[in-house]
Formats: structure tokens, sequence, C-alpha cells
């Protein structure tokens, strides 16, 4: 009866272990910055510089490359990229 017992036990602990926790890993993490860039309103579309200003965005690698508009004003109009790295 206590080998009966036993084999059920090992049996129920075996059907309750779940796969997924031992092969979950996690998605790697970047460093996102955005990055201001700036053009004269009356320059051609291809006259974007970047101005050397940074900040942190966040640590997700899929906004890698996304473009966010910005403001005009003055002359000048911005826009934020995003860069991960």
């Amino acid at each position: 009866m206590k080998k009966i017992i036993t084999l059920l036990a090992i049996g129920f602990t075996f059907i309750s272990c779940d796969k997924d926790d031992a092969t979950t890993t996690t998605p790697p993490s970047c460093n996102c910055v955005k990055q201001t860039w700036v053009k004269p309103i009356l320059s051609p579309s291809t006259a974007w510089y970047f101005n050397g200003d940074t900040e942190f965005y966040s640590n997700n690698c899929a906004d890698n490359g996304k473009v966010i508009p910005g403001n005009s004003g003055q002359g000048v109009e911005f826009q934020y990229r995003i860069k991960c790295n």
C-alpha cells in the first residue's frame, strides 16, 4: 500500500510540473536614447542634422529607429529619433 501511495505521489509531482517555467527566457534589454535632429524650415528634407542633444527614452529594443515629430519655430524644425544600442 505504501508503494502505491509513493508511486501516485511521484506521478502527480511529474504531472504538475510546467515545462514553460524551465524554458522561459527574458528578452534582451537595450539602452535607447532620444536624439534631437534639427532642420531649417526652408531647407530640403534631406538637410536634417543631429545637434548633439540626447536623453534616455526606454529599454525596449523595438523602439530603435522610431521617429517622433517635434515642434517648429523661429525658422527651425525639430524631430526626435530613437537610437538603441
